[in-house]
């Protein structure tokens, strides 16, 4: 077990492990070097029952600093695979797979980056190659308005009208 998840109880809360707006974790400001543990700190992410940012395997945990969003998007699964998207995936850095609502998605016009609402609560941030994988198919122009088609519905997500 990586020794970061069993540090004493008063170093739960301050553990100085941090996710970055791309995804990165560090530790103390370096960088986590093994692909092992970047890999169970994604698999492992959640929200604890405060509503806090943990990193959680069994009944160890950790609280986690953000910069972002929790969740990343890293990749999409569109259907059918050409013309017109029916139904979209995100394949999330915790595993999941989760359908995506159109209704639920906005693009932050500053950064030009697309975010999703999953599960009521949760927000994704769509990595680069998966926003540009999902608005290669899915973005189109209505009346003069850029927002998404997806099965036979335009939807017009908040900050796509600033891009």
């Amino acid at each position: 077990m990586p020794a970061f998840l069993t540090l004493p109880v008063l170093s739960r809360e301050n553990s100085g492990i941090f996710l970055d707006a791309e995804g990165r974790w560090f530790h103390n400001g370096e960088p986590f070097a093994h692909a092992g543990l970047v890999e169970l700190c994604n698999r492992h992410i959640a929200y604890d029952e405060q509503g806090r940012p943990v990193i959680r395997v069994g009944n160890e945990w950790v609280c986690v600093e953000v910069a972002d969003t929790l969740f990343r998007v890293l990749r999409v699964e569109l259907e059918p695979e050409s013309g017109e998207v029916r139904q979209a995936h995100a394949i999330l850095t915790n595993g999941d797979r989760v359908g995506i609502d159109p209704g639920m998605l906005e693009l932050n016009p500053r950064t030009q980056v697309l975010y999703f609402r999953f599960d009521g609560e949760h927000l994704a941030r769509f990595s680069r190659g998966a926003q540009q994988k999902f608005l290669d198919r899915a973005l189109a122009e209505q009346d003069g308005r850029l927002g998404v088609r997806m099965n036979g519905q335009m939807v017009f997500p908040p900050g796509f009208d600033a891009s």
